[in-house]
């Protein structure tokens, strides 16, 4: 019988959010379906990828937001 996972259940494995049950159930999948292992890992990649992530505004934000402000100023 093949399982039915879905990403929210590869998900709760990566954030070790599963009892210890499911953990083992799941990993019993990931070591004979390459396939959901390859998923996984693309998931790990991007988990580990969001801790690099560096977030600014785009310079015409920050540019509208003073043109705005110099004319609110002004008014």
């Amino acid at each position: 019988m093949t399982p039915t996972l879905t990403q929210n259940d590869l998900l709760e494995y990566l954030y070790t959010e599963q009892s210890h049950e499911e953990k083992k159930r799941l990993d019993d999948y990931l070591a004979q379906d390459s396939s959901l292992s390859e998923e996984y890992h693309d998931f790990l990649s991007l988990k580990d990828d969001l801790g690099t992530l560096e977030r600014s505004p785009d310079k015409a934000v920050i540019d509208n937001i003073l043109n705005y402000s110099q004319n609110f100023v002004q008014a």
